[in-house]
């Protein structure tokens, strides 16, 4: 059998950072900033929980494969090393965007608003090769 992993390269996951309209629309939802800031960290907060959810759901469908030990277990390795690679770059991509708000107040913002758009579209991601690991 043949498993398919497809993966989310830099530059998707780069391009699609951008996409705020991915994130929760927090602007406006309060009378001061520091509502608003702690909407961002509420959402912010339920995206890395989701998405350490679907990776511990991913690991488990990898390990129950049916599918040779060995492939297993590079899966595995290759899997756990894809999580910490997501994990770095989602940090040092989002202090970039912050950076592009020159200490000014909204880079927490700016950088709340990345890590819940990249943890989204990785999310897409876990959740496909989830599928993908369904039909074997």
């Amino acid at each position: 059998k043949a498993m398919y992993i497809r993966a989310a390269t830099a530059g998707t996951l780069f391009s699609l950072a951008a996409l705020a309209s991915a994130a929760p629309d927090c602007g406006g939802r309060s009378s001061s900033h520091a509502g608003e800031r702690a909407c961002w960290i509420k959402a912010a907060k339920k995206s890395e929980a989701l998405v350490h959810s679907a990776q511990e759901n991913l690991r488990k469908r990898i390990k129950s494969w049916d599918e040779d030990a060995d492939y297993v277990a590079k899966t595995l390795v290759l899997f756990d090393e894809s999580t910490k690679r997501f994990s770095r770059y989602r940090q040092s991509q989002c202090e970039f965007e912050a950076s592009t708000a020159a200490g000014g107040n909204g880079a927490s913002d700016m950088r709340l608003n990345c890590q819940i758009a990249l943890d989204e579209t990785y999310l897409r991601s876990l959740r496909e090769q989830s599928k993908t690991l369904s039909g074997h």
